[in-house]
């Protein structure tokens, strides 16, 4: 969660950074007209970046959709059902970052486009599945202690946004190609919790197992002790 927040707030921070550096390729003495532009470009691009971040009025239901509880059988079989729903939101979170991520290293204003569409469903996204796992996973009583530490989390971890703006627009002369690369790797590690997710699934599906075995064996002893005193009878 804290990979993804410093890989969305640091996209924000350094986006008319990256644009220039894709209009100007980096030439150290650039002439006037390429300045402007630069300028008239970067300007362009971050208005219809602003503009996308309404799109998340439409992605924010969408993966409320997905985490949605939709059974309607036992409790222990709706928790189990919600496991799966937050750890299938966390798996298409993820893979809309890892994507946002290559979508970053390529050297192409036009493309940047789909970047800003897929950074804005990632924002809305991460959220919402955070919040769909804390009630799936933990007692409801525990939801306000986990979204403030998920919350303090993140901030600790976006601290690094500014040493990395510093080194980009600093030893690496504005080229952020080596950051993103960098933030992609670690991107990665997001598939951690639907890995936990799934052997958490799994143990939960084992204990269903063993319960359904013990009642159905129960349930046979029971009938085998109801017909023994049946046959008593006659």
């Amino acid at each position: 969660m804290g990979m993804s927040q410093l890989r969305i707030i640091f996209f924000m921070g350094a986006m008319n950074k990256m644009l220039e550096f894709m209009v100007t390729h980096g030439e150290e003495h650039p002439s006037e007209d390429l300045i402007t532009e630069a300028a008239q470009k970067v300007s362009f691009y971050s208005s219809i970046f602003g503009t996308l971040q309404l799109l998340c009025l439409i992605t924010c239901p969408l993966i409320g959709y997905i985490m949605e509880d939709k059974s309607c059988g036992p409790k222990r079989d709706r928790k189990i059902q919600k496991v799966t729903n937050a750890m299938r939101a966390f798996i298409i979170t993820n893979l809309l970052l890892i994507v946002f991520g290559f979508c970053c290293l390529i050297d192409n204003l036009p493309l940047q486009i789909l970047t800003f569409i897929l950074h804005t469903m990632v924002r809305g996204f991460i959220h919402s599945c955070c919040g769909g796992l804390y009630a799936a996973v933990y007692p409801s009583n525990h939801f306000g202690t986990l979204t403030g530490l998920q919350s303090m989390i993140s901030a600790v971890v976006a601290l690094l946004q500014q040493p990395l703006f510093i080194a980009m627009v600093g030893p690496l002369e504005g080229n952020p190609y080596w950051i993103n690369l960098g933030l992609l790797i670690f991107s990665l590690a997001g598939f951690l919790l639907p890995g936990y997710l799934f052997y958490h699934r799994r143990h939960l599906l084992k204990e269903k197992e063993a319960r359904d075995k013990q009642l159905s064996q129960e349930m046979q002893a029971l009938n085998q002790t109801m017909a023994n005193e049946i046959l008593k009878c006659f």
